[in-house]
C-alpha cells in the first residue's frame, strides 16, 4: 500500500471517531478520610453558546446523571465531542459541599483548571453553613432550571437540602 492510501485511511479513521460519545469516569471520596462516598450523585450538563450577535445565550445540549457505586465510582456518558462548548460536572451528596468543575463554593469564582480529576474529593458540610447559599450554588453550577424531570436522581438527592434552606 502506498503512503497516500495509508494517510487517507488514517484520516478516515480519525474522522469516524469524532462523532462518538465518550465516557467520563471517576471516584467520589471524602476529602478528609479518603473513603469512598457511595450514593453520591454526579450530574453532567453540556452547553453550547448560541444566539445572535449582541444577544448571546447558552443552549443546553445534553444532561446526564449517574450515581456512585459502593466504591464511590461512577461512569457518565458524554455527548459527541463536537456538540458542546462547555462541560459542567456537579457531584452532590447530602452532608457534603457540592463540587463543580467550573465554580468554587462559596465564592462562585471560576476555577482555573476545569478538568475533572480522577478522584473528586468532597468536603463535609460545615456546621452553621447556609443551606440556602448552598442550593444557590448548586443551581448556578448545574444551570438548574427545568432539570427536575431530566435528572430524577439528582433532584431527589437535593430534596433534604431544599428542606433545610434558612
Amino acid at each position: 500500500m502506498n503512503t497516500c492510501k495509508i494517510l487517507a485511511l488514517l484520516g478516515l479513521f480519525a474522522l469516524a471517531g469524532t462523532g462518538c460519545a465518550t465516557t467520563l469516569s471517576g471516584q467520589v471520596v471524602d476529602a478528609r478520610t479518603g473513603q469512598p462516598i457511595p450514593g453520591a450523585v454526579v450530574l453532567g450538563v453540556w452547553t453550547k453558546a448560541g444566539g445572535l450577535p449582541g444577544l448571546p445565550h447558552t443552549v443546553r445540549v445534553a444532561v446526564k446523571e449517574a450515581e456512585a457505586d459502593a466504591h464511590g465510582r461512577f461512569v457518565l456518558e458524554r455527548p459527541a465531542p463536537l456538540s458542546a462548548d462547555e462541560e459542567s460536572l456537579t457531584v452532590y451528596k447530602f452532608g457534603y459541599l457540592a463540587w463543580n468543575n467550573l465554580f468554587l463554593f462559596p465564592t462562585y469564582e471560576r476555577r482555573v483548571d476545569t478538568s475533572v480529576p480522577a478522584q473528586v474529593r468532597l468536603e463535609r458540610f460545615p456546621p452553621g453553613a447556609s443551606h440556602s447559599n448552598h442550593i444557590g450554588f448548586i443551581s448556578t453550577a448545574t444551570a438548574g432550571e427545568g432539570l427536575s424531570s431530566l435528572v430524577p436522581r439528582f433532584w431527589n438527592a437535593i430534596q433534604e437540602e431544599l428542606k433545610r434552606r434558612d
